[in-house]
């Protein structure tokens, strides 16, 4: 929806986020570092709902609330710990057996390993130790 506002006002991302840190100096007293990149993650929703300032300057520039813009506000911490964690289990429950039970250390963990994997393979590649890496690792899952 702040695709629509944007288009109906005919607001570049830039433009968007020069009034926004406008605002923002209007709110804090010291302009704001929203970029055009920034305006990007809000409209392709890889920022679902920004940081509290940034939402009251929006609202400043364009009169509307964060949500009638579109954005979705976060869950409660413990809320979104439960989901993922129902998800990791629902999800393992094919390969884990009966009695077995799936927190957050092992999501954690699992995370852990597969960052690993992905910085190795950044540095060095698609080679047959990343291969030999990744194999070994998802045996040890």
């Amino acid at each position: 929806m702040l695709g629509s506002w944007m288009d109906q006002h005919r607001f570049t991302t830039v433009e968007l986020a020069d009034r926004v840190n406008a605002a923002l100096e209007q709110l804090t007293g010291r302009r704001g570092r929203v970029s055009d990149r920034t305006v990007f993650r809000w409209l392709s929703g890889e920022t679902p709902w920004p940081q509290a300032r940034q939402r009251q300057a929006l609202q400043m520039v364009t009169g509307q609330p964060a949500t009638g813009l579109g954005f979705v506000p976060r869950t409660a911490a413990g809320e979104e710990e439960v989901r993922r964690r129902h998800f990791v289990t629902a999800t393992g429950d094919a390969a884990l057996p009966r009695n077995a039970a799936v927190g957050m250390s092992d999501f954690r963990r699992l995370r852990a390993r597969i960052d690993a994997l992905a910085h190795h393979d950044d540095a060095h590649g698609g080679s047959r130790g990343l291969e030999k890496t990744a194999l070994r690792r998802a045996d040890q899952a």
